[in-house]
């Protein structure tokens, strides 16, 4: 099966990026003006450097200890929303026969 027919896989995928840039897009603002000192210890990340720690932060739990409501349910959003792709996206390799080539040609 190839991408052409499972159209809906590919807007999923584009969808969810697009929402997961977002998100990060905010919680580097949130963080940056609400928690200074999570910011400091994330190693002011941005969207040149630092995406592993950000992820690594979201995964681990990080925002837990900070008691802030809002800024919890944003990093749930994160971890739900990166992990979705993730899936979808090994999905959609599997889905496609491997991983998409360079070659062309027999």
């Amino acid at each position: 099966m190839t991408f052409s027919h499972a159209p809906w896989l590919v807007f999923s995928v584009l969808g969810l990026t697009i929402v997961w840039l977002c998100l990060v897009a905010y919680f580097l603002r949130y963080v940056r003006m609400i928690h200074p000192a999570e910011f400091q210890a994330l190693g002011e990340p941005s969207f040149q450097h630092g995406a592993l720690k950000v992820i690594s932060y979201v995964y681990r739990r990080g925002h837990r200890p900070l008691g802030d409501p809002r800024f919890s349910l944003l990093c749930d959003a994160m971890l739900i929303c990166f992990t979705a792709v993730m899936g979808l996206g090994l999905y959609a390799i599997v889905l496609g026969g491997g991983a998409p080539s360079i070659r062309s040609g027999p």
